[in-house]
């Protein structure tokens, strides 16, 4: 692989991972677990901190093993082939095509908004949308890595540009701003019917705000799976997740307290469910015309991450190849330095759900599987300080072990929440993480056989 992402790069490919969907659909319901402003933003400070710390952890094991695949290479060194195979057996088949699918479909939805519901003529005009979505990006994947980067410090400057300018007008010009648009508040019921009770205000609604906060800031382990893509990644990658998270956070702080300021957290409270705080908060400072221009800024973000998802995880599957565990096909490069095969599976399962399932299961799914990862790449961090002390290591995490000993408690919380809350899609999940270990038998068996057949000739 050609090592041509500077650290602008990789800070852009961090912040536009990060900045997606949830910092513009989470809000409402935050407001309604937690009862107020202060704490909804407390509650995403304290999620912000939770992603700094599991960043910090995951510079670490990137330093310290500048290679791509990620979070694959560092369950390998720290606990063996079976759980590293398992982990790219569960990205393929879960992470990467449940996050393209979500975002896909979240696409598909502020497409329709903003053309005043054209795929609702269609048949099966939602999912149709999305796969060409799919297609778009994964061909844009296959144009060379360099390409890719500028794509993504593009995508970043537009995400910063509209949240701080969502953020500095909320915050200066409210007093300015219109009624809320009456078609998007709910029906004569009562504000936030649709969260349960239990999840209202206290100690249970601030913890339910800050998982759906810490949604909104995944995104930020995506450089570890192109650390092999990266110059001097030993530097580039601890400085880049240190910048570009810190720039998140201040941003999504930032709009959301400018989003209170604009809709008034009683009339955030009446929105609809499906409501979007930026769209809504767009509308209020400058009219309804601006409903479809939102609209089509939310489809570009939605688009914009989707293409370091696909980026990103392609990368790992990349890597499992590489090592003879996968399909070899797969860890073939282009000229340009590219895994194109490897690019264009992991879409392709991505294209095969978003068929079959909606934004609502792909992004559950994505959320349970994903937090799996991180604990057991995070738990990584912890192995390798005992097994390898006196290993090189160009960056150690600070507070070490306090800071990720913590995002480990507040990472196997999420889970234990997400199999509370979401048992099916939890144990469909988990069960297909479980059978990465009877494919890696199989694997290992084949390769086995490969092997001493080489070794007879």
């Amino acid at each position: 692989m050609i090592p041509s992402l500077g650290f602008g790069a990789a800070a852009a490919i961090i912040i536009s991972g990060m900045i997606g969907l949830g910092v513009f659909l989470k809000g409402r319901v935050m407001a309604c677990e937690t009862g107020s402003t202060g704490l909804e933003l407390a509650a995403w400070a304290l999620a912000g901190a939770v992603a700094f710390c599991g960043a910090l952890s995951v510079a670490e094991l990137a330093a310290m093993m500048p290679q791509s695949g990620g979070t694959y290479v560092y369950v390998r060194r720290a606990f063996g082939p079976a759980a590293a195979f398992t982990i790219g057996w569960a990205q393929l088949l879960i992470a990467a095509p449940a996050s393209i699918g979500a975002l896909a479909s979240g696409g598909a939805i502020f497409f329709n908004h903003a053309t005043g519901g054209v795929l609702d003529t269609l048949p099966h005009g939602a999912q149709c949308f999305a796969a060409g979505l799919i297609l778009a990006v994964t061909a844009l994947n296959c144009a060379p890595v360099r390409v890719n980067g500028n794509v993504a410090i593009v995508s970043a400057v537009l995400k910063i540009g509209i949240l701080a300018g969502i953020a500095a007008t909320g915050l200066i010009a409210a007093q300015h701003a219109m009624h809320v648009p009456q078609a998007i508040l709910s029906p004569a019921t009562a504000p936030c019917a649709d969260v349960a009770p239990a999840l209202r205000y206290g100690a249970a609604g601030f913890a339910a705000a800050m998982l759906s906060a810490l949604y909104a800031y995944n995104g930020w382990v995506v450089i570890a799976n192109i650390a092999g893509e990266i110059q001097r990644p030993e530097t580039t990658i601890p400085r880049a997740l240190f910048v570009g998270v810190t720039i998140v956070v201040a941003l999504y702080l930032l709009a959301n307290a400018a989003f209170a300021r604009v809709l008034g957290f009683a009339a955030i409270l009446q929105l609809s469910p499906s409501a979007s705080l930026g769209i809504t908060a767009a509308e209020r400072l400058f009219g309804n015309a601006w409903s479809g221009i939102s609209s089509a800024i939310l489809l570009a973000s939605a688009i914009a991450t989707m293409h370091v998802v696909v980026l990103n995880y392609s990368r790992v599957t990349y890597a499992v190849a590489r090592d003879g565990l996968f399909m070899s096909p797969l860890a073939t490069l282009s000229k340009q330095g590219v895994p194109i095969r490897a690019v264009v599976t992991t879409s392709a399962i991505a294209l095969c759900l978003v068929l079959v399932m909606g934004f609502e299961r792909l992004s559950d799914w994505f959320t349970f599987e994903v937090w799996l990862i991180f604990v057991i790449a995070v738990g990584g961090l912890f192995a390798l300080r005992r097994s390898e002390p006196q290993t090189a290591r160009p960056y150690r995490v600070i507070g070490y072990p306090f800071l990720p000993g913590a995002f480990l408690i507040v990472a196997g919380c999420v889970l234990a929440v997400t199999a509370f809350t979401r048992p099916l899609d939890a144990g469909i999940a988990l069960a297909i993480t479980l059978t990465g270990l009877p494919a890696y038998a199989a694997a290992s068996a084949a390769r086995t056989r490969r092997d001493a057949a080489r070794s007879q000739r």
